[in-house]
């Protein structure tokens, strides 16, 4: 029978690309299958249980309905192998033969059959040192968030990429301890390509405040959850990605790591669906993707999938003028279904605009192979960037969800007047400001106080030069000048619960924050002596 009638006589469909692997495929040869279940996840019923119990009844459908299939395959092991279950979406990957393929094609519980295709990491540029001070971390301003105390301490940022060497200096004390080498099965963190660590040092790279000079990343404190699955040569089959997405999804619902957002520096074609369902379940148990938007720009629709989905933050790349870069991959999204179906949507407004966030993507300097540093240029070095922001956000407001960060990064973005008219399909919503996002969080988890933190009292608000904290706890007191600096701190007890300010902080409003205790106090003081 001929691949097109075999096709057409079937339910399941196939990606075009298997169906051509099928016609050139001898008999006696097997090949790695994506098999997808037609049985879907209540995405929409289950929205208001928690985390655990909606990753239970994911898992509880996947095992139901892969249960039949499985049996079978089991009973054929001269014909299949290499058998891997998945929950992250609703299949299974197996290699088989062309003839095992074609019975599969008159199955009922299977609504896809897909190649186990290749995506390969986004072209980028190394270009000269200039050694000068790190641009993009000041332009997104997460140096004023180190000095208000958020470093993204201890907050779980996922990394999918060429893998990563924690021996590096600028990336001591980053990694979580949780490593998946989907492509050698190595034990240990390393990156055969040098991406990986490019991109991971410009989440957390260096120690902010600290003595160490290099410092490249926007989180230094954040702890990074590492999954390799692209080769030395910067080439990721789908079967390696899909089992770090697996991964990540089995640490965050059965582990109880708490992974915030996951970053991602690659991207496939325009119009790949692939991902989708693994997305669309990242959401679900509260995982944000971070995406870049691809580098094929400057041509209208060129933003490549995943970023272009409206599950996920697709993120582009501008330079130290915040003037996009010529390759930056532009939107919209397709205008076809999934994409343009509301109910995916984070906001009402997004309209399938891409890219929705732009960051540093030009002349950008970071962690490289064997302990050294380089400059490049590329679309992949923006969604680092937001990274590091949610883990910033995320240390401050630990109970935002998805939805929220999302919103949040977009609506307090700066929006530079050449880009205008906001948003669009070149600038988004504007570039990313971690300082304002951070500030518009401090401000939700003022108005969420819990009954703790009304047990501390600041006396008075307006004050000319004395304050009295109320708490009864071993406190350190810190505080900030509007625009973010650290300008004094204290040390309080039980027995001394007065501040005399110095006189040498001038009249005006202070942000004072209180650690020791949990949660962590902010407040607004106005100083007028």
């Amino acid at each position: 029978m001929s691949g097109l009638l075999m096709l057409f006589l079937s339910s399941v469909m196939l990606s075009p690309e298997l169906l051509t692997q099928l016609e050139l495929l001898p008999d006696n040869e097997k090949i790695t299958v994506i098999v997808v279940m037609n049985s879907e996840y209540p995405f929409d019923a289950v929205k208001n249980f928690s985390t655990k119990e909606r990753a239970e009844i994911f898992k509880e459908i996947a095992r139901n309905s892969q249960k039949d299939l499985i049996d079978y395959l089991n009973m054929i092991p001269e014909d299949v192998e290499q058998i891997k279950q998945f929950w992250v979406f609703n299949g299974i990957h197996i290699t088989t033969t062309k003839r095992i393929i074609k019975q599969l094609l008159n199955r009922n519980d299977i609504k896809y059959l897909f190649h186990n295709g290749t995506i390969s990491l986004l072209p980028y540029e190394i270009v000269p040192d200039s050694r000068t001070p790190e641009w993009n971390i000041s332009k997104v301003m997460a140096d004023s968030c180190w000095y208000a105390g958020y470093t993204g301490d201890s907050i779980y940022i996922g990394h999918l990429d060429t893998g990563c060497d924690f021996n590096h200096p600028a990336l001591a004390g980053n990694f979580s301890g949780y490593w998946r080498d989907c492509v050698n099965g190595l034990t240990q963190p390393y990156d055969d390509n040098g991406h990986g660590i490019f991109s991971a040092g410009i989440i957390c790279g260096g120690d902010g405040l600290g003595p160490f000079t290099n410092d490249i990343g926007v989180a230094p404190d954040a702890k990074l959850v590492c999954a390799k699955v692209f080769n030395q040569y910067g080439s990721g089959q789908y079967a390696w990605i899909d089992e770090g997405m697996q991964w990540i999804a089995d640490l965050k619902t059965d582990s109880g790591v708490d992974i915030r957002a996951v970053s991602n520096s690659w991207g496939g074609s325009r119009y790949d669906l692939h991902y989708w369902d693994m997305c669309l379940t990242w959401k679900s148990i509260g995982i944000l993707g971070l995406w870049s938007i691809g580098s094929s720009g400057p041509g209208q629709g060129t933003c490549s999938a995943p970023g272009n989905y409206p599950l996920v933050l697709g993120s582009g790349a501008t330079d130290s003028n915040d003037l996009i870069a010529s390759f930056s991959s532009r939107g919209p999204a397709p205008d076809s279904p999934p994409w343009n179906d509301t109910i995916y949507w984070y906001r009402r407004d997004w309209n399938l605009i891409k890219p929705e966030i732009i960051a540093p993507g030009v002349n950008v300097r970071s962690s490289y192979n064997n302990g050294g540093y380089a400059n490049m240029n590329g679309t992949s070095w923006t969604n680092p960037h937001v990274a590091g922001g949610v883990a910033i956000l995320c240390e401050a407001g630990s109970n935002l969800t998805n939805a929220q960060l999302y919103n949040l990064i977009l609506d307090y973005a700066d929006r530079p007047s050449h880009g205008a008219p906001y948003p669009n399909n070149n600038y988004g919503w504007g570039r990313l400001n971690v300082w304002r996002t951070l500030q518009a969080v401090l401000n939700i988890a003022e108005r969420n106080q819990d009954n703790d933190m009304h047990q501390t009292a600041i006396r008075p608000t307006i004050c000319r030069g004395q304050l009295r904290i109320d708490s009864g706890t071993y406190k350190v007191v810190f505080f900030y000048d509007i625009s973010g600096r650290m300008v004094f701190s204290a040390i309080l007890d039980k027995k001394n619960n007065m501040i005399m300010l110095p006189e040498s902080l001038k009249n005006g409003i202070y942000f004072v924050k209180i650690k020791g205790q949990s949660p962590i106090v902010i407040e607004k003081i106005v100083l007028m002596r």
